[in-house]
């Protein structure tokens, strides 16, 4: 026979009152039970505290009493009730198959009694269980349709305000003075030419952190500055309405200085001398800050995989050591590369820089800059996207003044989301804007004072991609025609 294991499973969701009862209760009334029930036996405590079992997250605890079972090592099971194992009702079908096959077919449970396993009686409750959570989201999404119609904020304490209650007393947003004055602050710089990182520095130093206390970075500014909250506005599902908060900025500056940072401008240096042009900050991705090629821009030649940026040791000759150097590298396989290509870092970067500087001192260059082949159609699209957006507003006000029905406003909202996805696709499709010249001719003077991010920022205005081919053999310095610049205008 086997030895008699107990395994004892608690878990709760969060909790941060500490009202309810905890796991730490949960053992206690699991082991009292055990020595009552098996005198002697062993018993293994798994436990999940402020986790949920009805979502995916990952639940450690459960994950080992599975493997436990798995392995032979448990023979009983005792939990509060039969939810607290699984409220999923497909992943407690699974389970139950799981504690069947390794011979446990009964579930020991505070308030359910013992549950038979391999009789319909648990599967009813998986059911009812399954049928209460989808309740409790439809309820709780309910819930936060009607907040969103009336304006009032969600949870969380976002830059420049603090949660309080307005004159009516009802739950809104109070502005805190000095993040609010630093929001104004920081619109009117970007609209003036400074770049974010910039701004970011000077607030920083002035002592202004992140609403968590992180670093205020240029990223986090521009979520600050381009939140919908900061201009008074309550997001949900897409839709905006307005909020019954005092906005940071205006609705227009906040379209303003929103349209400022998703398209090219003019940056002002940080010496104050001169300006430069960059393209969108925004980007897709978050590009390694040591090598001004890495993010994407570099690809090596025979594989396609996007260079890394690295220390690469190279052998000693004659006289000459063993040396690292900053090198652009095909990643080996277990990164997602070959291995193929490796090429100095430091030559390659300024071959780029240089070769950049001398198509922009090229008239024809700069002619092809300022063609806009669809800027017409690019309006249209535009002004189509403004009209969606207006007629999501409307219908808004229509559902919440109870002119419309949740289930016309989610037809008719579903219909126009459909709209502006179709949209978005068409604009997509259309030819990027013209590049703004204006600074263009100081990009080079600027070129030294500009941040990585930066610099990188103007390269992709240009160029597609640069390719790096495989060296000839016994090659050690730098070769420029290894390097392939890709313009984008070609």
């Amino acid at each position: 026979m086997r030895a008699t294991k107990i395994g004892l499973y608690s878990r709760i969701s969060v909790d941060k009152s500490g009202k309810r009862e905890g796991v730490d209760a949960q053992e206690a009334w699991g082991r009292e039970y055990a020595s009552t029930r098996w005198p002697g036996a062993t018993v293994r405590a798994f436990t999940d505290n402020n986790l949920s079992a009805a979502r995916d997250n990952r639940r450690p605890g459960y994950e080992d009493l599975r493997a436990a079972v798995r392995a032979g090592e448990i023979t009983h099971l005792w939990v509060v009730e039969q939810s607290r194992l699984e409220r999923r009702k497909v992943e407690w079908f699974s389970l139950v198959a799981e504690l069947i096959a390794a011979g446990i077919t009964e579930l020991h449970t505070r308030r359910e009694g013992v549950v038979r396993l391999d009789e319909i009686g648990s599967d009813v409750q998986a059911i009812i269980n399954a049928k209460y959570i989808a309740e409790l989201r439809r309820k709780t999404c309910d819930k936060h349709e009607v907040i969103a119609a009336a304006g009032r904020p969600n949870g969380g304490d976002p830059f420049g305000y603090r949660h309080g209650v307005d004159m009516q007393g009802r739950k809104s947003l109070i502005v805190h003075e000095e993040e609010a004055a630093a929001v104004r602050w920081a619109a009117d710089a970007v609209l003036s030419g400074w770049s974010l990182a910039h701004v970011a520095e000077k607030l920083t130093a002035d002592g202004l952190t992140g609403r968590r206390g992180g670093a205020l970075t240029a990223s986090a500014l521009r979520t600050i500055l381009t939140a919908p909250v900061t201009a008074g506005k309550r997001t949900f599902r897409g839709t905006l309405t307005a909020g019954i908060w005092e906005p940071l900025l205006t609705p227009a500056l906040w379209e303003q200085v929103r349209a400022r940072l998703d398209g090219p401008r003019s940056v002002t240096r940080r010496d104050g001398n001169g300006a430069y042009a960059i393209g969108p900050a925004a980007l897709s991705h978050t590009p390694a800050r040591r090598y001004l090629l890495t993010g994407g821009l570099a690809v090596c030649g025979a594989c396609g995989t996007a260079m890394q940026g690295g220390l690469h040791r190279r052998a000693a000759r004659g006289r000459t050591p063993k040396t690292s150097v900053p090198a652009l590298m095909c990643p080996p396989v277990a990164r997602g590369g070959h291995g193929c290509v490796t090429i100095l870092a430091t030559p390659t970067e300024e071959y780029v820089a240089d070769e950049l500087f001398r198509e922009l001192d090229r008239p024809e260059f700069l002619a092809a800059l300022v063609a806009d082949d669809g800027g017409e159609r690019r309006d249209e699209l535009l002004a189509e996207l403004a009209g969606v957006e207006s007629r999501r507003a409307e219908l808004a006000t229509l559902w919440a003044a109870g002119d419309a029905t949740t289930t016309e406003w989610a037809a008719a909202r579903q219909s126009l989301d459909a709209r502006e996805k179709t949209l978005r696709a068409d604009l997509a499709a259309v030819p990027a804007p013209p590049v703004q010249l204006d600074g263009i001719a100081g990009a080079r003077q600027a070129w030294p004072a500009m941040t990585l991010d930066e610099k990188r920022e103007l390269l992709r205005m240009f160029i597609e991609k640069v390719v790096i081919n495989r060296a000839a053999p016994g090659t050690r310095a730098f070769d420029p025609g290894r390097v392939e610049i890709v313009w984008k205008l070609a």
